[in-house]
């Protein structure tokens, strides 16, 4: 009897244990979705995936991105800064990060990049700025696309006489 004054006590911290369980395992299966997503984009065998920092240097970036560029290796890749000029650029930037205005439509950009056996590679970037939890700007992500077998197909396609039907 003289320890019923705990029981209020007791239960409280009981109820406040449930909570903080409940929410771990919110946080812990959001956490488990949210990297699925991420391995499923970073895998994605079609485009091209980096993330850059400030400067423009890769930190990260996806199989695809290393085939693309004709590179052996990630770490061969990431020793490079192919966005730096981009990145640097704020006319440049702006077009890529769609920041010309939240109710402007922006195309990708398109540019030409040299792969590692010296043929070029045009491709269509687009991309997004990464932002810390407290809105600071961290660096930026990118994603591109080969668009080189699509130019060649429209300058063969101009060069065409016309069809006589």
């Amino acid at each position: 009897m003289e320890r019923i004054g705990h029981l209020p006590v007791a239960v409280h911290r009981a109820l406040d244990d449930r909570l903080l369980r409940e929410q771990r395992d919110r946080a812990e299966k959001e956490l488990r979705r949210s990297q699925a997503r991420y391995r499923a984009l970073a895998g994605n065998l079609s485009y091209g995936i980096c993330r850059c920092g400030l400067d423009g240097g890769f930190l990260e970036v996806n199989e695809a991105m290393i085939r693309m560029l004709g590179y052996e290796s990630k770490e061969e890749l990431l020793a490079l800064d192919l966005v730096r000029d981009i990145i640097q650029d704020s006319r440049k930037r702006a077009q890529l990060l769609c920041q010309a205005g939240a109710d402007s439509q922006v195309d990708p950009i398109e540019i030409e990049w040299e792969r590692k056996d010296d043929a070029i590679l045009k491709v269509r970037l687009s991309g997004r700025e990464v932002l810390t939890e407290q809105s600071e700007l961290e660096g930026y992500e990118v994603i591109a696309e080969d668009v080189t077998r699509q130019r060649e197909l429209r300058i063969t396609c101009a060069n065409r006489p016309p069809a006589i039907r």
